[in-house]
């Protein structure tokens, strides 16, 4: 019976004081996540379009990386880390609570018109002797339209990179050593998964209400509301991180031996870059974020299209999303159990082939459905009767839940045990590349692919460019698998060095 409670639940109770505390940031840091993830969303793709979000990630999104990328090395040599904790948190949220309460609702004041824009993309002007037609901006002028919904997307879309993998997993990685990590690691994402699901049901809640109440079309009301939410947990979180530090972490012995070991050389920038980019390690750990980040952008973006047919306003849109992530969530849990399974009784290595092998295939049944339309629209349409766009939807809503799940359940487990046997600074330094330039530049990467065909070709859609991001798709996940591969070696090489010097 002992054994069997300790294989549900891994955590002794005397590192419960430790470990709740760390669980339930990582669930708030996740619903904040969610929620503005579905608000971005919600926002671009109805009122611009799905193929918008390439753009965004790609021209807006890594810049905003790099220069925070710059910022945080800067900082992380003059502040201790509680105070950019507490900077990066409550600068975020007040952005965002200045958007929705003041730019949201004004809008109509702070954007131009659609008809200027409409009238600008129909331009034709010369530039350096050769006629350009603008239509060929088209994406750029209509983003610059809803420029306040670019710049919420922006921020939104660093919250998850920065407040999830640079400060709670360095805070993690800092604070639980091997012995612990391989049990709490899956159980804190086992908690943290919560969030989805609250998040889920917090927007379709909402939505619900609005539509019920007969206000579907005003949407201000709406994003007041999910702000006012995110708002609330993150002030929750930073009293959390308070207590860990001024309460948990006081009596723990093994953050006294850490402190110990602080780096005296406060390195610059580029010396940093320079330290991180000569490790084959990180390197191994950076290819792993980018096949992870383009194989996610590559499915979302063929998906949030066909949502927009299906789900055409911000609310419908939203009350979707929230389904989805009610579902993320739940799955996200059994994937955790999942995780902590898998790390006892095999290895890193199965643990870590698990998310891109479920990626893979789902995601080539999700591509074979959209090339071969024709015929799937016959065989489902024609002698099934059923709609080949709520087919599209639903199937690319499961390919999302699986892969989100595993990510949270598996991917960011297996990826945040690869720090922890590594010095602290190359830890340090190489979690904010890899982590906000690494998973952004991925997403982004595969955005400049996708941005690049609708500026050469202006009329093309998601439905004509499928074939060759099919091909792109299944080329990444090649090389997500054979990465593992290499990155298996290389950590197990390190543990026993770790384990040699103790």
């Amino acid at each position: 019976m002992e054994k069997l409670l300790s294989f549900i639940w891994p955590i002794k109770k005397e590192e419960l004081g430790k470990f709740l505390p760390l669980a339930f940031m990582l669930f708030l840091t996740i619903l904040n996540y969610k929620i503005l993830k579905s608000t971005k969303d919600s926002l671009i793709v109805p009122a611009i379009g799905a193929e918008a979000v390439n753009f965004i990630k790609f021209y807006l999104v890594i810049p905003s990386a790099i220069l925070f990328t710059m910022l945080y090395m800067r900082i992380a040599n003059l502040f201790y880390f509680k105070q950019i904790y507490f900077g990066i948190g409550l600068t975020f949220t007040m952005f965002f609570l200045v958007f929705g309460f003041v730019i949201y609702p004004n809008q109509e004041a702070l954007h131009p018109s659609l008809e200027k824009i409409q009238a600008l993309i129909n331009t034709e002007i010369i530039l350096l002797g050769f006629k350009l037609h603008l239509s060929h901006l088209k994406w750029f002028l209509l983003i610059y339209s809803k420029w306040s919904y670019a710049l919420f997307y922006v921020l939104a879309d660093l919250w998850g990179s920065i407040m999830i993998f640079v400060m709670f997993w360095q805070f993690s990685n800092q604070i639980i050593p091997t012995n612990q990590a391989k049990r709490f690691y899956p159980m804190i994402n086992l908690i943290g998964s919560a969030g989805t699901f609250c998040a889920g049901f917090f927007m379709e809640f909402f939505t619900n209400a609005q539509a019920i109440a007969g206000n579907e079309t005003n949407t201000v009301f709406l994003i007041k509301t999910l702000i006012s939410v995110a708002a609330i947990a993150t002030l929750l979180l930073l009293l959390l991180f308070t207590f860990m530090n001024n309460v948990i972490l006081a009596k723990d012995r093994y953050i006294g031996e850490l402190k110990a070991t602080k780096i005296k050389e406060k390195l610059s920038f580029f010396k940093s870059l320079k330290i991180v980019f000569s490790s084959k390690y990180i390197g191994y750990i950076v290819v792993l974020v980018l096949c992870y980040g383009m194989a996610i952008n590559l499915l979302e973006g063929p998906w949030k299209a066909e949502i927009k047919k299906l789900y055409p306003t911000t609310n419908s849109y939203m009350n979707f999303m929230g389904t989805v992530f009610k579902y993320n969530g739940l799955l996200a849990i059994i994937f955790s159990i999942i995780g902590v399974t898998l790390l006892k009784k095999y290895s890193w290595f199965v643990t870590a082939l698990v998310t891109p092998v479920i990626i893979f295939i789902t995601g080539i049944v999700f591509y074979a459905v959209l090339v071969f339309s024709d015929f799937s629209n016959l065989f489902l349409g024609t002698l099934l009767n059923i709609d080949i766009l709520v087919v599209t939807v639903v199937l690319g809503a499961v390919i999302n839940i699986f892969a989100q799940s595993s990510k949270f359940g598996l991917f960011d487990s297996t990826k945040e045990m690869t720090y922890i046997p590594i010095g602290s600074e190359l830890k340090s330094k190489g979690k904010a590349v890899i982590d906000v330039l690494g998973s952004r530049f991925a997403k982004s990467l595969s955005a400049f692919i996708q941005s690049l065909l609708f500026i050469i070709f202006p009329f093309a859609t998601y439905s004509t460019i499928v074939p060759f991001l099919m091909i792109v798709f299944i080329l990444i996940a090649i090389i997500w698998i054979l990465d593992i591969r290499l990155l298996n070696k290389a950590y197990l090489k390190h543990l026993n060095k770790l384990e040699n010097s103790n």
